[in-house]
């Protein structure tokens, strides 16, 4: 019963590690350099701090392989509850950012690589930033499926409260929201962006703490059993 709670709570921290890194990542080093209405700009940002560019793909490849462990700790959290739904939910969240975001960080590497050189390649180098944010957001189809099932899981366990599984699935549906507006109305991309942005602090974030804060309800149920 021990062991189930510390899982729990080792979850919690690598999830936070996750949310930190890939946060930091995107909205911390990515938004602030890159400014897709004015390339030129852009360019001229990314040259002038090449490192702090840089770090943002470490801080992603730190967070993907954080995000292999944690797919496969929630999988030994939630097989009991169902171990068929628990399976494809892992596999999800595994195709999504360790595979298809570890993949995807090449269209950055080689923005970075072309203009470290000094290419004047405009038209290659804003492509592949695009690309990039394009494969962040298709990404975010199959980690949004993820949520959803996970979020059912959630709903479906004795060890969480129910309304994490209703915020997780919430947050899954914004995802795919963002993928598929994006694609048919890429020009509401800010809006969308916000919408993925809130769902996921709220039910990612929310359900992060729990885990962190947790106070082992299955082994204090557990004690009180004992002595009954």
């Amino acid at each position: 019963m021990k062991t189930a709670t510390q899982t729990i709570k080792t979850t919690g921290i690598f999830y936070l590690l996750i949310i930190i890194c890939a946060g930091f990542s995107q909205g911390g080093i990515r938004e602030v350099l890159i400014d897709f209405s004015n390339p030129i700009v852009s360019i001229e940002n990314i040259k002038n701090s090449i490192m702090l560019f840089r770090s943002s793909i470490i801080l992603d490849l730190v967070a993907f392989a954080m995000d292999v462990v944690v797919s496969l700790l929630l999988y030994r959290i939630f097989k009991e509850v169902n171990s068929g739904i628990s399976k494809i939910s892992t596999v999800f969240r595994i195709i999504a950012h360790p595979g298809i975001g570890t993949l995807n960080l090449l269209n950055q590497v080689m923005a970075g690589l072309l203009i470290s050189r000094g290419s004047e390649d405009l038209s290659l180098i804003t492509t592949l930033l695009e690309a990039h944010k394009v494969g962040y957001i298709i990404a975010g189809v199959a980690f949004g499926i993820h949520l959803i099932l996970l979020g059912y899981l959630i709903w479906k366990s004795t060890d969480f409260k129910k309304v994490f599984g209703l915020l997780m699935v919430i947050a899954g549906v914004t995802y795919l929201i963002e993928c598929f507006g994006f694609i048919l109305h890429p020009e509401y991309h800010q809006i969308l962006s916000l919408i993925v942005g809130v769902g996921a602090a709220v039910g990612e974030l929310s359900f992060t703490i729990y885990m962190l804060v947790k106070n082992g309800r299955r082994t204090t149920e557990y004690k009180i059993s004992a002595y009954a």
